[in-house]
């Protein structure tokens, strides 16, 4: 088995020339309208995320993680026989097959659908108006959660794609429209099951305030210590599991992972509660889509603090995890904003001396 280098240099290259364009677009060139610098954005997006999408698909298949298993999966369709995978992405895996595609369209289809659409909630949180979207691409591609959900874990890349649509309609107040998307994606992959729960409160969620998560935090992370999740975990994934769950989460005896309260884990899956508690501190004006975004970041966390008893709990841990670059850059862009506006009241005091 080899071990995958990330990119290629070529990429490293086109990175930082994108970087640099969305710099000089945004900051030197004046004349160019609001419009036409978003729609030069997508189509950079665009190019971007497939030329990464397709080093990534063009990997050897004897590489370490599970790239072979889906590359055999997607052999045995071509033969007439259906791999042991959730219903949704055999579908998906079928619909290329009955179009005479290669395995590799579906290696370049998880991740170019999980860039598209982490773009898109990305100018729901920041606005068109902002370039930061575009940044937040190129930190996606360098983040190590997009490579192992686009080169690895497949299905629950494909899955996670589907669900930052449902999210950004959930920010978006398409209620309707983010539960159909939950769906599709549990198809996809039955762990999206943790995103139930994020819509159907999400409500409340958005308006709920930063003490109460925080005592909901210290709460759950209390029982987890405990162990007051464990069988109760155990028994929900044991009832999923008979209704068609690929991996039998509860099942901790046959994995290999280890299970029970990790603090690696636990400091890891708490990073959100702080960015909120900090983004309370150097925020100067309340808004709902950014502290919106972070309630649900900070939920799914908690989740997966309530889900560390069970087999592959990090599975469910990636859900909060692949929005950090997200949740750094709303808290670095308003503890920029809080600096600038210190630093125009200090001048606007002392023009007044």
């Amino acid at each position: 088995m080899l071990y995958m280098s990330l990119y290629s240099g070529k990429i490293f290259f086109v990175l930082m020339l994108v970087m640099a364009w969305a710099l000089c677009l945004r900051f030197y060139v004046r004349d160019v309208s609001e419009q036409i610098a978003f729609y030069i954005d997508m189509l950079l997006m665009f190019v971007l995320s497939l030329m990464i999408s397709y080093d990534i698909s063009v990997r050897p298949i004897d590489i370490l993680g599970d790239t072979f298993a889906y590359y055999d999966f997607y052999l045995d369709l071509e033969g007439g026989v259906v791999g042991p995978f959730d219903k949704g992405f055999v579908y998906l895996s079928k619909a290329l097959v009955f179009l005479d595609m290669a395995y590799t369209v579906l290696f370049l289809l998880v991740p170019l659908c999980l860039m598209s659409s982490y773009y898109c909630l990305s100018v729901i949180v920041f606005g068109r108006r902002s370039f930061i979207p575009l940044l937040l691409i190129i930190c996606l591609a360098l983040y190590p959660f997009f490579f192992s959900l686009a080169a690895n874990i497949l299905r629950q890349g494909v899955a996670i794609a589907v669900l930052n649509f449902s999210l950004s309609m959930l920010l978006m107040h398409g209620r309707i429209k983010a539960w159909l998307l939950f769906f599709l994606a549990f198809l996809l992959h039955k762990s999206s099951v943790v995103f139930a729960p994020i819509i159907f409160f999400y409500k409340r969620l958005s308006r709920c305030s930063v003490i109460t998560l925080l005592w909901l935090w210290f709460f759950v992370s209390l029982a987890s210590y405990f162990g007051l999740f464990r069988n109760i975990s155990q028994i929900a994934f044991s009832h999923l599991s008979a209704l068609g769950l690929s991996i039998n989460y509860s099942d901790i005896d046959a994995s290999e992972y280890l299970s029970g309260f990790r603090w690696d884990f636990w400091f890891f899956s708490s990073f959100p509660v702080v960015c909120l508690s900090l983004y309370t501190l150097v925020s100067n004006k309340e808004d709902p889509l950014k502290s919106g975004f972070m309630n649900v970041s900070c939920l799914l966390g908690i989740f997966h603090i309530m889900l560390l008893d069970i087999a592959y709990s990090d599975r469910f841990g990636v859900y909060a995890w692949i929005y950090y670059p997200i949740l750094m850059a709303i808290l670095l862009r308003a503890a920029a904003l809080n600096v600038l506006s210190g630093y125009k009241h200090f001048l606007a005091m002392k023009r007044s001396l």
